[in-house]
């Protein structure tokens, strides 16, 4: 009878442990994608890109928390920053930091305006340009994959030079190509965010 008796009290206590490891396991997730969302936010509004434009913006902010150490790690590792960043942890050093932080070196936003070297391209002419005008959309490794504004045809490379006009200023501003301002975008999404609430109060 006393083996029998302890057995659910046994149970109960692995049921409360599960419980709370589950907690605890939810709140760091939704931490996580808190950051994330920030961080994809921000890569949009530095660039005032559209709604077609959110996939990039946030594949941006995958790639840079998974290679910019948490600042909760600086208050443990060194002083310098010279903390383990998180694809290293991930991979056990088979991506290095010296690898991470030359890719951190070469991050460009999405959305951004490069002059690309054409490598194709001998010599210069009026004909057969020596750099042409391309458009970030993501990293790979240290490498920028860009592509064409009028063919948006992709390309990668590693030799190119940024026109930075400033924060909030979208590359088809720069090349007088009509698109849906960021700020239309959200005037809608808030309308019908608003009409839809009406209706569920009716």
């Amino acid at each position: 009878m006393a083996d029998t008796a302890e057995k659910p009290r046994k149970k109960l206590k692995v049921k409360a442990e599960n419980e709370e490891i589950f907690y605890l396991g939810d709140s760091h997730a939704e931490r996580t994608i808190g950051l994330f969302e920030t961080t994809g936010k921000a890569c949009l509004m530095e660039k005032g890109l559209p709604p077609e434009d959110h996939p990039a913006s946030f594949h941006a902010a995958e790639f840079l928390l998974n290679r910019i150490p948490p600042s909760a790690a600086l208050a443990r590792d060194s002083p310098d920053g010279d903390a383990m960043r998180p694809l290293e942890m991930l991979t056990m050093g088979q991506v290095s930091r010296s690898a991470i932080n030359r890719q951190l070196a070469s991050f460009v936003l999405p959305g951004t305006l490069v002059w690309v070297h054409d490598a194709k391209a001998k010599g210069s002419s009026l004909t057969d340009y020596k750099a042409v005008p391309r458009v970030a959309k993501e990293m790979e490794g240290h490498q920028l994959v860009c592509f064409s504004p009028v063919t948006r045809q992709e390309m990668k490379t590693d030799s190119y030079i940024l026109v930075n006009p400033g924060s909030q200023v979208n590359w088809r501003d720069q090349l007088g190509i009509a698109y849906t301002k960021p700020q239309s975008s959200l005037s809608y999404l808030r309308r019908c965010t608003g009409e839809l609430r009406g209706s569920e109060n009716e």
